[in-house]
């Protein structure tokens, strides 16, 4: 009978049936998992991935709802597992190409973030090998949750959307898990109707809770919104996104802007931008240039780095915070810019190409680093907010003169004329645009026609590259959009291509000119990559392949005053998620410490209070829930008698406390069993006997739930 009412509530697995609530907590667990692989499609733009994932996660469940009717049940979950990357590793020798799509590799880390995307989600399959049982399931939160933090970059409604979805069934999964753990341990008596409707009661629950996270979050973040000014909260954002690299030598004790930085590789086709609008500094130049910070040679198609071989970086010693980088040629022509900092410079130090001679004004640092393409790599110190310096340059595009002729090292020509095997078809495109007798100039014109052309779109909010695709050739065949880092880099490799040394170069626009005060302003929003290439007549020359119309459209639409919520959602957005995964977890704890079973008790109570009967019966099982927390449980067999003869015998010392207790039984037995009248007198008499065993037991400790075990009735003597 027993076995048919099981069958009747849950799935049937080998030898054990799956309950119905068991079943519900599985479900809830899987749609976490699609809701995290949802995040890696999302991520990596391959929604082939995703299926193939979910796919495996599905054998994954199967695999362990059966394995918890196996004696050995771990063994038997990864066995599965086991075979399933077999295949894969078969597929990947032979060149099936499917095993490319799933396990992370080199081409598919086009960034840190991407990367450990990939690498959870291979975590996310193996976690639903092993679900054997009911506590396991709310592992698999773990790398979700990790997946959407490393998504906190992207301002997408959907990833919000699903984000807050998989809060809501993650806390759904949590309650849910926690009741029925409960109720088994503990005992915990339901009618058949509260049974009945356990699913819509948790659900309810955790929709409150759910509701209380995202209201405690909202609250704490318009409480740092009204303590904290915009600038100290995005000083201590960024700071915290730093804090890997940031300098001890920075003064940490005044508010600072934000940290500008440089770093030694440039990732490009990373996707939608999102570019700041505070200012980075003021320039006052005798000519309107490019303000270089870093420049690359070597391209592996997900971005530029510099290569290990050739000329390390060399430290130049200034004296009185004055000294000269390179030898000037005579009756040179130089560029002179004066540079007023608005933020924190750690490294990357602005100035135009070539640096001849740098002089701080009223900073004095003991050396500069400029690495072998003349770039202030950095200071001994960082740079604060308010540093001045003046830079002399002598300009990429000046006439060579006969006694100084432009020399290309053989190393460095191989560096900058290198293309990846996955820009073949760039070569290909630029083998039909050029012919073969052109000069370099013919070339560079060709070139720089065919990427101004209608056939791209200079567009802030392109897609990123897909995991696995090389950008350039992603840009130039497929997407034909993007902003200046795939234009620059896409000129760069054509260039190549076409036999012409190339690298590229990052820094910042030129800004916009302040007519009162003859300083050119330079925002954030002014961020920029171009491209450097060598002719043999003139050494390096800068050349910008970047739509000038249209992006300096999108750099005054970036200037453009931005929606408050936009500015606060960007700015907070790293704080909200911390904030409400704090919120989640105290949530939890509170519901573990002082919920637990409160809601089905509390419903119980409520049907009980409308009768004497009720009342009475209510002043009875707060009894059992008290000596039920001293360790002295009741099995569901034991009459009320035989349960208060049993605890007599267990706790020779509890006696005299017990005399509230018998008194309570009594009056519980009369009205439950004995079919008469129960007046007021007895409800008061009852509420009074609780009082008394409260009283009476108030200083007997507590047993945690773990050492709770039920009473043993012992056989009745002969």
């Amino acid at each position: 009978m027993r076995l048919r009412e099981a069958q009747a509530k849950g799935l049937r697995t080998g030898g054990e049936v799956l309950s119905r609530d068991d079943a519900l907590l599985y479900l809830a667990t899987f749609i976490i998992v699609a809701i995290g692989f949802w995040g890696v499609a999302f991520a990596l733009e391959s929604d082939v991935r995703a299926l193939i994932l979910l796919g495996g996660a599905v054998l994954g469940f199967l695999s362990s709802i059966y394995a918890r009717q196996t004696k050995t049940p771990l063994v038997s979950a990864l066995l599965p597992l086991a075979g399933l990357l077999g295949i894969l590793l078969l597929l990947d020798l032979s060149g099936g190409g499917i095993a490319t799509e799933i396990l992370p590799n080199n081409a598919a880390g086009t960034s840190p973030e991407i990367s450990a995307i990939s690498s959870l989600s291979l975590v996310l399959l193996l976690c639903s090998f092993v679900l054997i049982n009911r506590e396991m399931l709310s592992f698999c939160i773990v790398p979700v949750l990790a997946i959407f933090g490393l998504l906190g970059y992207f301002i997408a409604p959907q990833v919000i959307i699903a984000f807050l979805f998989f809060l809501l069934v993650s806390i759904f999964l949590l309650v849910y898990e926690h009741t029925v753990t409960l109720r088994e341990r503990e005992r915990l008596r339901l009618s058949a109707g509260e049974t009945r409707h356990l699913p819509q009661n948790q659900l309810l629950v955790s929709t409150g809770f759910f509701l209380a996270v995202l209201a405690v979050s909202f609250a704490l973040t318009v409480l740092l919104v009204t303590l904290f000014s915009r600038q100290k909260l995005t000083g201590v954002v960024e700071a915290i996104s730093r804090v890997m690299t940031f300098n001890p030598a920075l003064n940490a004790g005044k508010a600072s802007a934000s940290l500008q930085s440089a770093q030694d590789d440039f990732r490009v086709g990373q996707g939608p931008i999102f570019l700041g609008q505070e200012t980075v500094m003021f320039v006052k130049a005798s000519y309107p240039g490019l303000w270089r910070q870093r420049v690359y040679d070597t391209y592996d198609g997900a971005g530029w780095k510099i290569s290990e071989s050739g000329e390390d970086p060399h430290r130049v010693r200034l004296k009185a915070g004055s000294g000269t980088l390179l030898p000037l040629p005579p009756q040179a022509r130089l560029h002179t810019q004066d540079f007023r900092l608005a933020a924190n410079f750690l490294d990357g130090l602005p100035a135009e190409a070539q640096p001849a001679q740098v002089a701080f004004k009223n900073v004095s640092p003991l050396q500069v680093v400029v690495d072998r393409f003349g770039c202030l790599v950095k200071a001994d110190f960082a740079l604060p907010k308010g540093t001045t310096y003046e830079v002399l340059s002598l300009p990429n595009d000046r006439p060579a003169s006969a006694e100084t002729p432009p020399v290309l090292s053989h190393l460095e020509r191989g560096f900058c004329l290198q293309t990846p095997w996955g820009t073949r078809r760039v070569r290909q495109l630029v083998q039909q645009l050029v012919p073969r007798k052109a000069t370099p100039e013919e070339k560079l014109k060709i070139l720089m026609e065919y990427l101004q052309s209608d056939r791209y779109t200079y567009n802030l909010q392109a897609a990123a590259t897909p995991a696995g695709e090389d950008a350039v050739d992603y840009f130039l065949f497929r997407s034909h959009e993007g902003y200046c880092d795939l234009f620059a880099s896409s000129f760069a490799i054509m260039c190549r291509a076409a036999n012409i040394p190339s690298r590229v170069a990052v820094g910042f626009a030129t800004g916009d000119l302040d007519s009162r005060t003859g300083e050119y302003v330079v925002k954030q929003a002014d961020g920029h990559a171009w491209v450097e290439v060598f002719l043999d007549k003139q050494g390096w020359v800068t050349m910008d392949p970047t739509p000038a119309g249209a992006a300096q459209l999108a750099r005054e639409q970036l200037k453009a005053p931005v929606p408050a919520w936009q500015r606060t959602w960007r700015r907070l957005r790293i704080p909200i998620i911390f904030l409400g995964l704090a919120a989640l977890v105290a949530a939890a704890l509170l519901k573990i410490m002082f919920f637990d079973p409160w809601w089905e008790q509390s419903r119980w109570e409520k049907r009980m209070l409308g009768s004497r009967e009720g009342k009475i019966a209510i002043y009875y099982a707060r009894m059992l829930r008290l000596l039920g927390n001293r360790g002295m449980l009741r099995q569901p067999w034991q009459t009320p008698q035989e349960y208060l003869a049993q605890i007599s015998r267990s706790k020779p010392g509890w006696k005299a406390s017990l005399v509230p207790a018998e008194e309570l039984t009594g009056l519980f037995i009369a009205a439950r069993y004995r079919g008469g009248v129960t007046g007021e007198e007895q409800v008061t008499q009852a509420e009074q006997a609780l009082a008394n065993f409260r009283l009476a037991f108030a200083k007997v400790k507590k047993v945690p739930p773990a050492a709770r075990k039920p009473l043993l009735s012992k056989p009745a003597k002969p």
